[in-house]
């Protein structure tokens, strides 16, 4: 946990740079001139602040209950349940839906850096954007 969905950063991204009001207002718009990565991780942070909350009111309007652990399955309609903490609980279920998270794929032969080559988590960390970036993957960060 702690990653950033890609979407959520590619949005931020194209919010900062005014790129969706430049068909109106012209090529030169920006919403900030110099955007730093400070802008950026309050931006996405913001931005995942909603989408959590807009999840969690889905959640108590459909009584969804959700856990943060690691699951086991004990059987077709049972889970056990162990959280960071060590806390243990046996929970059924009718229906289920486990999200696993992600993290970046780094292929072994691509030598990240953390300065000319990174991951979108590292991104985060950088002292200041660069000027141009090519990105290279799949998803919708990629496209």
């Amino acid at each position: 946990t702690g990653t950033i969905p890609s979407k959520t950063l590619r949005e931020t991204v194209l919010n900062l740079s005014g790129w969706r009001e430049r068909g109106f207002y012209g090529r030169g718009y920006r919403v900030k001139q110099d955007i730093s990565v400070g802008d950026l991780v309050e931006r996405l942070h913001k931005t995942l602040d909603h989408e959590v909350e807009v999840l969690q009111h889905q959640f108590m309007r459909n009584t969804v209950k959700s856990a943060r652990a690691a699951v086991k399955f004990l059987g077709p309609n049972k889970v056990s349940l162990t959280t960071d903490t060590g806390d243990y609980s046996e929970v059924g279920f009718a229906n289920a839906l486990i999200a696993v998270g992600t993290r970046p794929h780094r292929p072994r032969d691509v030598p990240f850096d953390k300065t000319r080559i990174f991951d979108s988590d590292e991104m985060l960390e950088l002292d200041r954007l660069p000027r141009t970036l090519t990105v290279i993957g799949a998803g919708v960060i990629g496209v």
